[in-house]
């Protein structure tokens, strides 16, 4: 079985396309209005793709037999990564009403994986139980890896993890794509449509206090410009369906004495010596 950074250096870029063996899959054309729903279309650029390549060169694709993807949009993505991680089972959801592709119809035909991938719309990443049944429906061994390039908003994407990340196996992998976009110049704007909304930027500093904390629940994590990548450690979780992040994030507890008395603390010790040297004179 070749290696996955066999996998991707083998993904052959062109100027409106990608290849990898056999497989094409469309670059979407970003001046355009709608995608196409003649072929499969991955909205991803090379450079996200090149830091994909450095992290998971290091992995065995063996792996990740149980893979859930939020966000399908152009169906790209689905190819991608069925093509490179050659999974068990692939289950993609979408919050918009599904579209007809026939660049995607054509793979799965193709390929006979219609058993194996499937793709379900109108679906909201931030309904805990609906995400809680679908893993008991799909995925009853657990999942092994999670990619979410979803809403890229907390509200959404925070309770998300919450009903998938205790699902994961052990060295199992959660992936947010674009958690960085409040940091990016395109967004800082007051009439941009998130102008109002909270970034991931809070969710991945909660998730490096809840890997930095004396549990297991996760192992890793790592972030670069394109993903943060939650690498699941081996806590069992008493109940997944009442997971909640900040159970597991360790925080020290009288912090705020530090500020509370820590202003008054030189008054304290003049008085003190103060009230010594009096005694003295006594």
């Amino acid at each position: 079985m070749p290696s996955l950074a066999a996998k991707f250096n083998s993904i052959l870029w062109e100027q409106d396309r990608v290849r990898i063996g056999d497989t094409e899959i469309a670059l979407h054309d970003f001046t355009a209005a709608t995608p196409s729903t003649d072929a499969c279309l991955l909205y991803k650029t090379k450079f996200l793709m090149d830091q994909y390549a450095r992290f998971f060169s290091q992995r065995e694709p063996h792996a990740f037999r149980n893979i859930l993807e939020v966000g399908i949009w152009g169906y790209g993505s689905v190819v991608l990564w069925n093509e490179l991680l050659r999974p068990e089972k692939y289950v993609a959801i979408d919050i918009n009403k599904s579209t007809r592709n026939s660049g995607f119809e054509s793979y799965v035909g193709r390929n006979e994986i219609a058993h194996k991938v499937k793709t379900l719309w109108e679906f909201d990443q931030g309904d805990k139980t609906k995400l809680q049944n679908l893993c008991d429906a799909e995925f009853p061994n657990g999942l092994d890896l999670v990619i979410d390039d979803g809403s890229h908003l907390y509200r959404y994407t925070r309770p998300c993890l919450e009903a998938l990340l205790p699902r994961l196996n052990e060295g199992g992998l959660y992936i947010i794509e674009d958690w960085a976009w409040e940091h990016w110049k395109s967004y800082d704007s007051l009439l941009h449509p998130w102008a109002t909304e909270e970034s991931l930027t809070k969710l991945v500093h909660e998730l490096v206090c809840t890997a930095g904390s004396a549990n297991e629940l996760i192992q890793d994590i790592y972030v670069c410009k394109g993903f943060v990548a939650i690498q699941r450690g081996g806590l069992r979780v008493p109940s997944v369906n009442g997971f909640k992040l900040d159970t597991y994030s360790q925080r020290r507890r009288f912090k705020f004495l530090r500020s509370a008395i820590f202003p008054f603390l030189p008054s304290i010790l003049g008085v003190k010596r103060q009230l010594k040297k009096l005694s003295s004179w006594g």
